[in-house]
């Protein structure tokens, strides 16, 4: 490590979490040979989470220090624990619904974080997987950028050509509200499908090279990205509505249609997400159902993983709202059964690859399909859409 001030706590006027710590009854019952073969496992092979957001959260989290910290335009990247935790590469979302100035605040600085820290590293092709651990390399952990939504530069089209130059490698092509591409999930009364502009994007993003994200995109308008792209797209964090019923789930024809194209579902692990019926307290259990049906779905070539985690109370964020907003508006509503503070097993990237492993392996998965779905399909996927 260098004295770079933005690396540690210095450089931030607020607490930040304990990149190493968790709450997961799970982690702690997994066994020292459970965890030993399952990251000689990761250690063989590029492990790939498809959406993740590893930063450090305020703590504790309030009004205050959330405001403070959307406010900064930087985010304070969980280095220690992405370099723990056995995965071999991260696509490392901005918060993208800011202003157009922050968003490139935000990337222009995760570049300048990364260049001064050891063992991770900024990627932009394929090939540059090789340089991880999982590749055969000595570069540490991979870094792709990416947007959870293209909204800040919707009404730019020219300007994913200046994004892609900063690396970014992925963007949701809409948030849940929607914008001028096509509908979001929150609009699901009103899905009216792609737009012009949108197919205008999908068509740009498959020259540049550049993955179309549909995690919260509406269904109508997913079908049509789906039918138009010209390369495979990936939902990067989601889950099967089928097990779990509501508007953040995908249906099965949204899946059904991805797969078909080529497309990877990365399955979320985010707070209240990917809960089943079987298993209604979220946790890694519950996970791993939405992982089955999927597989049984969509095949094993079109499932990984995008767990959407954080260093920190995720939770907390959605209790505070985005913007104000009400408290868990883009996740299972209170009336579907008690709200958990934390994915008991996959609280944050430090722990997730490792536990997936783990609880696959327990279940009787083969290895073959256990390393398909931590990162041989999502490294496929990245092969025929991402450049050199």
């Amino acid at each position: 490590m260098t004295n770079y001030p933005y690396l540690d706590d210095g450089g931030a006027p607020v607490g930040l979490a304990d990149q190493t710590s968790s709450r997961s009854r799970y982690t702690r019952e997994v066994t020292p040979d459970e965890r030993d073969r399952a990251q000689a496992l990761l250690a063989s092979f590029p492990a790939i989470s498809l959406h993740e957001h590893p930063t450090r959260l305020p703590e504790p989290l309030t009004p205050d220090t959330w405001a403070w910290y959307r406010g900064a335009s930087r985010a304070y990247h969980g280095f220690d624990g992405l370099r723990d935790s056995g995965t071999s590469a991260f696509f490392v979302n901005a918060w993208s619904f800011a202003p157009p100035e922050s968003v490139l605040a935000f990337l222009g600085r995760a570049r300048a974080d990364v260049a001064h820290a050891d063992g991770v590293f900024v990627a932009e092709t394929v090939r540059d997987l090789d340089r991880t651990t999982g590749g055969g390399g000595n570069d540490g952990v991979a870094l792709y950028l990416s947007l959870e939504s293209a909204t800040a530069f919707a009404d730019d089209l020219a300007a994913f050509e200046m994004l892609y130059g900063f690396g970014v490698r992925m963007a949701g092509l809409c948030y849940n509200e929607g914008n001028a591409f096509g509908d979001g999930l929150a609009a699901e009364d009103r899905d009216e499908g792609l737009t012009r502009a949108g197919a205008d994007f999908v068509r740009l993003a498959a020259d540049l090279g550049l993955i179309v994200d549909l995690g919260h995109v509406g269904d109508r308008t997913s079908l049509d990205v789906i039918e138009q792209s010209p390369v495979p797209v990936v939902i990067s964090h989601a889950g099967a509505r089928r097990l779990w019923n509501t508007w953040r789930m995908k249906p099965d024809t949204v899946l059904r249609a991805l797969a078909e194209s080529g497309g990877v579902l990365g399955l979320s692990a985010a707070p209240n997400t990917t809960r089943s019926e079987a298993h209604p307290a979220h946790s890694i259990a519950s996970i791993v159902d939405h992982l089955t049906y999927a597989v049984e779905l969509m095949g094993i070539d079109h499932v990984g993983l995008g767990p959407d985690t954080m260093f920190g109370d995720h939770a907390g964020i959605h209790r505070l709202g985005r913007g104000g907003k009400g408290p868990w508006s883009t996740h299972s509503g209170r009336e579907l059964g008690g709200l958990v503070e934390h994915v008991d097993g996959m609280e944050n990237p430090a722990e997730n690859f490792v536990n997936v492993a783990v609880a696959l392996d327990r279940d009787g998965w083969s290895r073959e399909d256990i390393v398909k779905v931590l990162g041989g399909n999502a490294s496929r996927l990245m092969r025929a859409v991402l450049t050199n």
